[in-house]
């Protein structure tokens, strides 16, 4: 997500102890889904779409954010494009993420 942001020209900033950095410093990147969202909440305000049900997504564009604790040992979330319908990357379906709580949508425009 932060590779994407950075593109887009939404760059992420050095935030001390959230970010690294391995293009020499000129493009930061945040790993840990919680400083994602702190990072997007911080910048664009809180998301506006919080909930468990897939369809209240359906028809948004933007960037969501899943609740994945349950789901995977190793990660408490999941950052990704949201096109409406899907999410861009990987197979899973919105229920296979909301499925252990509630996914977060920033709208873009």
């Amino acid at each position: 997500m932060s590779h994407t942001l950075n593109k887009s020209g939404a760059s992420i900033p050095y935030i001390q102890g959230q970010t690294s950095s391995s293009e020499g410093k000129t493009a930061w990147y945040i790993f840990r889904v919680v400083a994602l969202e702190k990072h997007l909440t911080a910048t664009y305000g809180p998301p506006s779409i919080i909930s468990s049900d897939p369809n209240h997504f359906k028809g948004h564009t933007g960037v969501i954010i899943y609740d994945t604790r349950g789901t995977w040992s190793d990660a408490t979330g999941h950052g990704t494009l949201w096109d409406g319908s899907n999410r861009l990357g990987g197979n899973y379906s919105p229920s296979f993420y909301l499925s252990n709580g509630v996914g977060k949508l920033w709208i873009t425009k």
